[in-house]
């Protein structure tokens, strides 16, 4: 059995679990960034690299983003930035899903039951009116 190109011996514990925030050792202090901020990267980067996987992937990041402005997207970073606890993981994951309240924050994100709820919840606020302003 493979999980993530890794062999598991029978019987050993998969310690990878994205609901309790173990992405395995290879992320660890790596950076995530939303959809709307891989496209605002690709576009600054279109007609570099002309190749077919980052044609399909800039394919993929115009239609999956949410905040189509580099201002908006920037104001997105700034707003999940307010909960100090987040990880970069939970700040992604939320600029991606937008979900419309804690609750269906916290079914989307699991990780999210740690946090305080008004928090979570201000920020969802500001992301709603981000996203009503484009």
């Amino acid at each position: 059995m493979t999980t993530s190109g890794r062999y598991l011996r029978r019987g050993a514990a998969d310690d990878e679990d994205a609901s309790k925030l173990k992405l395995g050792a290879e992320f660890n202090d790596m950076g995530c960034l939303t959809i709307s901020e891989v496209k605002h990267l690709l576009d600054g980067r279109a007609g570099e690299a002309d190749t077919p996987v980052f044609k399909k992937t800039s394919e993929y990041v115009n239609t999956f983003t949410v905040f189509g402005s580099k201002e908006s997207a920037i104001s997105v970073r700034e707003a999940l930035k307010k909960d100090e606890k987040m990880t970069q993981f939970e700040q992604a994951q939320i600029g991606n899903l937008v979900p419309g309240d804690v609750e269906e924050a916290k079914s989307l994100i699991p990780s999210l039951y740690e946090h305080d709820e008004m928090t979570v919840q201000t920020i969802l606020d500001e992301l709603d009116a981000l996203r009503k302003m484009q």
